[in-house]
């Protein structure tokens, strides 16, 4: 049910508006347009029934520092796009989607950029650590935005 919803959405005509500020930013990547897309208007789809929205980038383990930065920067569309339109949502983050497993000292800087910008768009980054590897490093990570 909510994959049907999440594909009606992301083909909506009403929608199309949307993907022109996207664009002009400067966001190239269709794949990640699309999720891009169909997450900002599944989450604004669950804030009107009152529900607030965690987001997870899908994927795991990215193997070189490209794709570490190209995930960062999708987790920074995602946090600069909720803001902007105001949505009820935060953004879990796997260090090993931003490089852990690549370079940690890359995934530290990566990891602290997003903590910043998350700060600075009052959203709540929550880290999802699924590998060991992830927890042993958490401590050592960026810090945490904390609510309240």
């Amino acid at each position: 049910m909510l994959r049907a919803l999440l594909i009606a959405l992301s083909q909506s005509k009403s929608l199309r508006w949307l993907k022109r500020p996207l664009l002009a930013s400067g966001y190239h990547g269709a794949l990640s347009l699309d999720f891009l897309l169909m997450t900002l208007c599944a989450s604004r789809a669950m804030n009107q029934l009152g529900l607030s929205v965690s987001v997870d980038n899908l994927g795991e383990n990215v193997t070189n520092v490209e794709e570490a930065r190209r995930s960062a920067q999708l987790y920074h569309q995602l946090l600069e796009e909720m803001y902007q339109q105001q949505l009820n949502a935060n953004v879990s983050l796997k260090l090993t989607h931003v490089g852990l497993d690549v370079d940690e000292s890359l995934a530290y800087e990566l990891t602290s950029g997003l903590a910043a910008h998350a700060v600075k768009v009052n959203n709540f980054l929550q880290e999802s650590c699924f590998a060991s590897r992830d927890r042993e490093n958490r401590s050592t990570m960026a810090p945490v935005h904390q609510s309240g």
